[in-house]
């Protein structure tokens, strides 16, 4: 019975191994689900930047207020988008620069700008 016993121990924590390990996947995925949306969002809100930016010039409209919520709105998913992206990948073993290079955690320049990475 006592191999028996064993066996059925370490196939149970094997399972909760591969369950933790399959949780953390779907939070990675789920985390990249929201970034692609919050960039869709993102783009979106550009676009009507770009609308309301036409509109004052062409129409003489006056749309200061609302060029200046857009703007902010923007730049609050922007540092959230920036956040996720860290996020996952952190859960990669790999760091983001500030110039939006991805590297792997243990490098000390970033690959792509060349600036010493923190």
């Amino acid at each position: 019975m006592g191999i028996f016993e064993d066996t059925v121990t370490k196939a149970r924590e094997l399972l909760s191994e591969t369950g933790k390990a399959t949780g953390e996947v779907i939070a990675v995925q789920k985390l990249k689900f929201e970034a692609t949306s919050l960039k869709s969002a993102i783009r979106k809100n550009y676009e009507l930047l770009g609308q309301y930016t036409y509109r004052s010039v062409v129409n003489e409209e006056d749309n200061a207020e609302a060029v200046k919520a857009l703007t902010q709105e923007i730049s609050e998913q922007s540092a959230k988008l920036k956040s996720m992206q860290e996020e996952i990948a952190s859960s990669k073993g790999k760091v983001i620069c500030e110039c939006g290079g991805v590297n792997n955690a243990d490098a000390k320049f970033c690959s792509t700008c060349g600036k010493e990475l923190k």
